[in-house]
């Protein structure tokens, strides 16, 4: 009987609302790997989530988002790397007192083109780059008002972007400290009963 009704509180719990919201804020992101004569550079990124229940006090969410990452020269402030991703994020928010969530996740993301100013040639030309970045993420969130958090958040990428052309040792990886509000556009119900059916495909009212 117990684990029927754990399981009941279970499929009531993943039957709620499905949340869409609007996802952006700066970054700052830098090389990790060897000692590199780059500096943190601000970036941006912004994007849409959908956000869903599915345990207690545990919803998983994932979206798409642009991202503007890259470094700055640390003796030449006119040297700067830009690179512009397209990323998929996936996380697992756990909730604490209803306003704060720890968030752990991993991320896909495509380096869609990589732009520079008086910047090495072997760590701005696409074809020399890692296109895909896979990366572990770590954060925490406050929502401070009902539609409105607060999410602060690292990324740590596995593999690198560039590798040196004289050191086969040498690597660059991203590494990004990530700022981010986020608002919620809409919520739709996900109970059964409200589920529509119309020519044989479920729609949401």
């Amino acid at each position: 009987m117990g684990l029927v009704l754990s399981l009941y509180s279970i499929g009531a719990i993943m039957a709620q609302e499905l949340r869409l919201q609007a996802q952006g804020g700066p970054s700052v992101s830098y090389f990790g790997g060897i000692e590199l004569p780059y500096s943190p550079r601000l970036g941006y990124h912004m994007g849409l989530l959908l956000d869903k229940p599915v345990a207690p006090s545990v919803r998983a969410n994932t979206g798409l988002r642009f991202m503007l990452l890259g470094a700055q020269d640390r003796n030449i402030s006119e040297i700067k790397i830009n690179y512009h991703y397209l990323a998929l994020p996936i996380t697992v928010d756990i909730q604490f007192y209803d306003i704060f969530s720890l968030d752990l996740g991993v991320q896909l993301a495509y380096l869609v083109s990589a732009t520079s100013v008086n910047a090495p040639t072997g760590i701005t030309s696409v074809e020399g780059l890692n296109r895909i970045d896979y990366a572990l993420t770590l954060g925490a969130g406050y929502r401070f008002a009902p539609r409105w958090s607060f999410v602060p958040k690292y990324q740590y990428s596995i593999n690198p972007t560039a590798r040196s052309a004289t050191d086969r040792n040498a690597r660059f990886p991203n590494r990004v400290f990530s700022f981010s509000l986020l608002y919620t556009l809409a919520r739709y119900s996900l109970k059964k009963e409200e589920v529509q059916e119309k020519n044989g495909a479920y729609q949401l009212p």
